[in-house]
């Protein structure tokens, strides 16, 4: 691989000037162009000296082949600037261009008004859940809900305390009562009680809503002064209506009774 160099036939002015169209003058008389070419195969040289020789282009009278420039100016404009030479493939003149000075860089303009708002963009993927929040305030409490039934299948009261009467008429045991739903029961109750006189009766009986049950009545009869003996009664009974009260009531006949221990239990049958 080898480089060669041709040169043009000297350079006329007037045919460069009317080219270019302005006045230019040639630094070095009968200055020519000159052109490089890289030959891959140096067994093509004389190929290339009758391609080139068909373009007005002869080998250089110099060193052949040569690494050497060519002159880097041979045209100048009337101001002193120099030329580039362009060249077709014929290797007639193509342009002629003067090269000035580079200028100052300008300031920079002012920023142009913002474009419009682009469309919006695709949702993107749902992030991970994040972590639980601390647990909120207790809620507001609930109505109250409907009242249940008023004895459930058994239920009991019971005391310890000792009380007397003196009456001759019923009255209520204290402690001996209690509220039912409507239904069929089963009523016992047990007292231990003893008397004041050797002739006394006490009399026990059930009572639903203020109303005697009808056969419910037990008397009993003890000894003066025996301590106290134990008394059981049963009855089955009726709560017509829920809410009504069951008790257990005594009277005695003279002189003082006197209840200790006792319970009433009503056991639901119907």
């Amino acid at each position: 691989m080898s480089t060669w160099r041709y040169q043009s036939n000297p350079i006329v002015v007037r045919t460069l000037q009317d080219a270019v169209g302005a006045p230019l003058s040639i630094d070095l008389p009968g200055a020519s162009i000159s052109v490089d070419v890289i030959l891959s195969n140096d067994a093509f040289k004389p190929d290339l000296d009758d391609a080139m020789a068909a373009l007005g282009y002869s080998p250089y009278s110099g060193m052949s082949p040569t690494g050497m420039p060519p002159p880097l100016t041979i045209l100048s404009t009337p101001g002193g600037l120099p030329w580039q030479l362009a060249m077709r493939d014929d290797g007639s003149l193509s342009t002629l261009s003067p090269l000035g000075a580079t200028g100052v860089i300008g300031s920079t303009g002012m920023t142009g008004p913002q474009g419009p708002q682009g469309t919006q963009g695709p949702t993107g993927a749902q992030g991970s859940t994040g972590p639980q929040g601390p647990t909120g305030p207790q809620g507001a409490t609930g109505v109250q809900g409907a009242t249940g039934p008023f004895a459930g299948p058994a239920s009991e009261v019971l005391a310890t305390t000792t009380i007397t009467t003196t009456s001759l008429t019923d009255v209520v045991v204290d402690s001996l009562t209690q509220l039912a739903a409507a239904g069929t029961y089963l009523a016992i109750a047990n007292v231990a009680w003893s008397g004041s006189v050797a002739s006394l009766v006490a009399t026990f009986s059930f009572y639903v809503n203020g109303v005697q049950v009808p056969g419910s009545e037990r008397p009993v009869r003890v000894p003066a002064s025996s301590g106290f003996t134990l008394g059981t009664l049963f009855e089955v009974i009726t709560v017509p209506a829920n809410g009504q009260s069951v008790d257990v009531r005594w009277r005695v006949s003279t002189g003082t009774g006197t209840l200790g221990n006792r319970n009433f239990i009503l056991q639901r049958i119907g």
